[in-house]
């Protein structure tokens, strides 16, 4: 009777580190996903939605312009548990995707083009603008809430349209597919 007793504790014992040993490889995989296709993610009870990077940090969309900017390049979005959220420590601030659309804030006048690292160009003047995003160039700048524009770098190069700079770099971030982590941090290399 003992030895039965013993044998039935064993399995059910066995069957239960088993049990717990597949669901914490199931979180693990999940996180480790996460972190290695740079999912887009949020809890099923909060509409906010968290781009988590290679750092293993999630980084907020302050607004859904910017949100909109990335949403087509990363993928869908993966609900997770509060306690998974809560894992990732904040990064910082998304920024605009490069090349996707023009930028200023309100309380300057100057319009600039978004480049990788979140790199701000100004642009040089209306004919630059007019000569790289067409008659409707005004249509495609967004305005940046003076207390966002901190998480951009400016760049002392401006995009005017004699300067060879501008179309080969703007072609080279419209293409550009690599690296889209390094966009989100908030500390930037030197221009």
């Amino acid at each position: 009777m003992f030895m039965r007793i013993l044998t039935s504790t064993f399995y059910r014992t066995a069957i239960l580190f088993l049990m717990c040993l597949m669901l914490s490889l199931l979180h693990a995989s999940v996180s480790r996903a996460a972190t290695d296709e740079h999912l887009l993610i949020k809890t099923a009870d909060h509409p906010a939605v968290y781009y988590v990077a290679d750092d293993s940090k999630r980084y907020v969309f302050p607004s859904e312009k910017v949100f909109n900017t990335w949403k087509d390049t990363l993928g869908d979005i993966t609900v997770v548990s509060p306690t998974e959220l809560a894992s990732y420590k904040i990064g910082g601030n998304a920024v605009y995707r490069p090349g996707s659309r023009l930028v200023k804030i309100q309380s300057d006048p100057t319009v600039y083009f978004v480049g990788h690292y979140g790199t701000l160009y100004p642009i040089a003047d209306e004919a630059s603008a007019r000569y790289y995003y067409g008659d409707d160039w005004a249509k495609q700048v967004d305005d940046i809430s003076d207390g966002f524009f901190v998480n951009y770098n400016t760049s002392n190069a401006s995009l005017a349209a004699h300067e060879s700079f501008g179309p080969t770099y703007r072609n080279d971030v419209l293409t550009a597919n690599t690296s889209y982590h390094r966009t989100f941090r908030r500390s930037y290399p030197a221009d």
